[in-house]
């Protein structure tokens, strides 16, 4: 019945590469936690569960706690987010109009532009549109509220074809979260420098692996997703999703004195290759999709000298207007809403993958083939 204990005995499961065990723990915590009317620490277990382990078992549960009459709005919200993360659109719309009918600030939840992430619009006049226009009326909206429901606002007009209106929108959010996030440049600019400048000794050796990974990079919006889930239909290929990790694993073998930087390197693989693997059906292949491990290349091909690295290329302005688009959580993204820093993002990019692509079999994928002609493009 403890949290703590709960999610402490879930981590050690999880660092194992043990997942079923740590859903499990998670799972009997959160039907206890149910059945005492414990809301506070049912949610901090199901926001751990959802992104650490599993999020379909955190949506069920979260459905159930509702269904058993707990009603208190974050957990409306909670279920909200779940459901739009696993594409249950019905569900998700239902409970973020849930939320705008019961609480006093509903918007700081940024409810409008959850709504209009649920369906296509093509009536003017839908009510759920409505619904999300008039939240830009709402009094006492925070920044980062108001710009979220502009985001909502101009997904709605642009699915109507009121371009104009969709630019106006998106040209004041973008300038709100660029003026709230900003973006540390340095901190970007000496990650780019480390990328560029392999430093870890190859492991020729490699571990006893029994399955290649497959590292699918680009930029964010280049068609990293489509290319995994066109992978994965392959019945010897699982993709794990973006496993975020690396970064922490790429320090670690840095920090290592020059004498032990190989023993660390075979470290951070084997650890790598536990979360890959985990406690379930064993494939030939596993995909980690994170967009951004092109950054971390130098570990990636120490640790794993049979990795598959796929390079994600898309028209560069498609990548910037669709990346100028999106209203993102991370603060990786935060270059996201100045045009400026997307352009030096993007340069950056080619620049890093050019590096790589001189010295490693780095195999490409166009997004406008992918669209077209997929089953062509992944069978090259």
């Amino acid at each position: 019945t403890n949290l703590e204990a709960a999610i402490f005995l879930a981590s050690n499961y999880r660092e194992r590469g043990q997942l079923r065990a740590a859903a499990v723990v998670l799972h009997d915590y959160c039907q206890g936690a149910i059945a005492r009317n414990e809301t506070d620490n049912l949610l901090a277990a199901l926001r751990f569960l959802s992104e650490s382990v599993e999020i379909d078992i955190a949506a069920e549960l979260c459905e159930a706690a509702i269904h058993s009459g707990l009603d208190d709005p974050r957990l409306i919200a909670e279920s909200g987010k779940l459901a739009l993360q696993l594409g249950e659109f019905e569900l998700a719309c239902a409970r973020y109009k849930d939320i705008l009918a019961r609480m006093d600030r509903p918007h700081e939840m940024f409810s409008a532009q959850a709504i209009s992430q649920t369906k296509k619009f093509t009536d003017p006049d839908d009510p759920d549109a409505a619904l999300v226009f008039s939240a830009l009326g709402a009094p006492g909206l925070s920044p980062t509220a108001r710009a979220s429901a502009l985001f909502g606002c101009a997904k709605i007009y642009d699915d109507l074809g009121n371009f104009q209106a969709a630019a106006a929108a998106l040209r004041e959010a973008n300038q709100i979260i660029h003026a709230e996030r900003g973006w540390d440049e340095g901190e970007w600019s000496a990650r780019v420098g480390r990328a560029l400048q392999p430093e870890l000794p190859r492991n020729e050796q490699g571990i006893d692996l029994n399955f290649v990974p497959i590292f699918i990079v680009g930029m964010p919006r280049s068609g990293t997703t489509l290319t995994a889930e066109l992978l994965q239909k392959h019945p010897q290929v699982r993709s794990r999703g973006e496993l975020n990790f690396m970064r922490q694993l790429d320090g670690y073998a840095l920090s290592a004195p020059s004498q032990s930087r190989q023993d660390a390197v075979r470290h951070s693989a084997e650890i790598y290759a536990t979360h890959l693997l985990r406690d379930d059906e064993r494939f030939c292949f596993y995909i980690d999709k994170n967009p951004m491990n092109f950054l971390l290349l130098d570990l990636i091909f120490a640790s794993f000298p049979s990795a598959k690295v796929i390079c994600c290329t898309r028209s560069k302005g498609d990548v910037a207007l669709s990346l100028w688009f999106q209203f993102f959580t991370s603060p990786l993204t935060n270059f996201c809403y100045s045009f400026g820093n997307i352009e030096q993002v993007i340069n950056d990019y080619d620049r890093v993958m050019r590096f790589w692509m001189s010295r490693q079999a780095i195999h490409e994928t166009s997004y406008e083939r992918l669209v077209s002609d997929p089953q062509g493009e992944t069978s090259r």
